[in-house]
């Protein structure tokens, strides 16, 4: 109901049968019901308010209810808010998406479809993998997308992308991202799954140690750009060292021609060396210490390493180089000693000792397995320990590794310090597979087949560029204006439009600290609110 007094419209004051009264400091319009005489034979009248005279233009008044009774006038519909919505997260990830160039890639390959994969992403950012209240989301929170698409329809989409179309996709958005003297990191994790149907979800070597069927990623991460480049998913009990050559095979179909590629040393193995070395392909490695030919070159590098000229300041270690042989093709290591690391491997290799003899001690008399002791000289008689001594020789010698690492190329053009510095950059990847299955819920796949399973993986490899964004422009700043992407994601989700009819409009002024936000990602206000009141008109069922 549209209250005496109320400034919400405007119209003409009536030429006839009008009076104007004021009423403390107000004037109010009156509308004459009918004149006649009073006992006294004066002519007199009986009248009624219709409304409030707008003080600034005496020829319009604010009507009230009795207004639309007697001048039969259709009042307009009411003005209170009919529908509020959550908008400022959902519109913020579709303004990143558009600015990385993910949308018009997408909108190139899936005309029909693309701006539904953006909006499951979207919620997948929001809510995670598990889609179940999809629909429910987005009754409460802006779509930024005219094409709608429901859960139920899910499967549809996910069939819709195709391997083809995905490494359509991965080349071109890796033309984004890699450049010339980038260096990419390249990486593995598995993903478990309850699913029977998923042919390439076998039981393998699994990282989080879970009993299950799983399904390998293998990702390639832009150290420069912070970004990931592209994936592909493979059978579950497949290692990682026999699969590389593959990855590389992939990379090269992508024409990614990285500086230099970085990877762990769970990659290393003497076949795979011979294949990037015939291949041409530049690696970093970590190289692992147990093995005789680096353990030989870390312990003839731990004699001189700790002198000044040697000492590498960011990291707080020594570093130099040498050159090892491997199958007559010579390669450079890197050699590093830190101090604080060797007091730490020092401590728990005495712990690891006492904690070993005090078991052969339990042992002796019983019947012992023959297996290595790497660190005791044990004597067996009809099978029995009868005694048991330290071995000191092999424990001065794993001394003496205390605090030394390797790291393997077959660019020898590189300093220590470099070497060192591209090798620790490779902690993004490890992040980023850590926020994949945290933040995004990406630990299990949540679908039946493989079809949908690749799909649903691809729209959230989208999520995951998304993710990646957030997380790269925050941390390069000194002083984060929100800690986690998620306490980000809530404070924009505090930004809700609210329809009045046919419109819509902000529910309040964009604060200071969304304000803050936003010019992290060089939004300005203006274009968000812009941007928010076009997709929430877009979208309105009503317009």
């Amino acid at each position: 109901m549209i209250e005496i007094g109320t400034k919400d419209f405007t119209v003409d004051v009536p030429k006839k049968r009008i009076s104007i009264k004021t009423i403390g400091q107000t004037k109010y319009v009156y509308y004459v019901m009918e004149y006649y005489k009073n006992k006294n034979g004066y002519y007199t009248n009986r009248s009624i308010s219709i409304g409030k005279l707008d003080e600034k233009n005496p020829a319009q008044f604010f009507p009230n209810d009795n207004y639309f009774k007697y001048f039969d006038v259709t009042p307009p519909k009411t003005l209170f808010p009919t529908r509020f919505m959550h908008a400022g997260h959902t519109v913020f990830l579709a303004n990143r998406l558009q600015q990385l160039d993910v949308a018009p890639i997408l909108f190139t390959l899936f005309p029909e479809s693309y701006t539904k994969i953006l909006q499951v992403a979207i919620y997948m950012m929001c809510n995670g993998n598990v889609m179940l209240y999809m629909d429910d989301f987005y009754t409460k929170h802006l779509n930024p997308y005219k094409e709608i698409i429901g859960q139920r329809h899910l499967s549809e989409l996910y069939e819709e992308i195709t391997k083809e179309k995905r490494w359509a996709f991965f080349k071109e958005w890796k033309n984004q991202v890699v450049s010339s003297d980038e260096y990419i990191a390249y990486d593995v994790t598995s993903i478990s799954t309850y699913a029977k149907d998923i042919p390439f979800a076998e039981r393998g070597y699994n990282r989080d140690h879970e009993l299950l069927p799983q399904v390998n990623v293998g990702l390639f991460f832009s150290q420069h750009q912070k970004l990931p480049v592209c994936y592909e998913l493979y059978n579950g009990s497949l290692t990682d060292q026999t699969f590389l050559p593959t990855m590389m095979t992939f990379a090269k179909a992508f024409d990614i021609q990285p500086f230099l590629y970085v990877m762990d040393k769970g990659f290393l193995n003497t076949k795979n060396i011979q294949y990037l070395t015939e291949e041409e392909i530049p690696f970093l490695l970590s190289a692992p210490s147990h093995q005789k030919v680096y353990q030989e070159a870390l312990l003839a590098a731990r004699k001189e390493i700790r002198q000044m000229n040697n000492y590498i300041d960011f990291a707080g270690v020594f570093g130099v180089k040498t050159t090892v042989t491997i199958d007559q093709e010579d390669y450079t290591l890197f050699c590093y000693f830190d101090s604080e690391k060797a007091k730490t491997q020092e401590r728990t290799l005495f712990e690891q000792i006492k904690e070993r003899e005090e078991q052969l001690a339990k042992q002796l008399q019983c019947k012992k397995r023959r297996k290595k002791e790497p660190y005791f000289k044990v004597e067996l008689e009809d099978e029995k320990m009868i005694r048991f001594s330290r071995n000191n020789e092999a424990i001065e010698e794993a001394l003496a590794l205390t605090g030394m690492f390797g790291l393997l190329s077959n660019q020898p053009e590189i300093a220590p310090a470099e070497a060192l510095s591209i090798y620790r950059r490779r902690n993004a990847i490890e992040s980023h597979y850590d926020n994949m299955k945290n933040f995004l819920d990406f630990d299990r796949l949540h679908t039946h087949r493989q079809q949908t399973t690749e799909g649903k993986f691809f729209v959230g490899f989208i999520a995951q560029i998304l993710q990646a964004d957030l997380l790269r422009v925050m941390n390069a700043l000194p002083k984060k204006t929100v800690p986690t992407i998620k306490s980000l994601l809530l404070e924009l989700e505090k930004i809700q439009c609210v329809q009045y009819e046919k419109e819509w409009k902000l529910m309040a002024p964009i604060t200071k600290k969304q304000k803050d936000i936003l010019a992290l990602f060089d939004i300005s206000p203006e274009t968000m609110m812009e941007q928010i009141i076009k997709s929430a008109n877009k979208n309105s069922p009503s317009v």
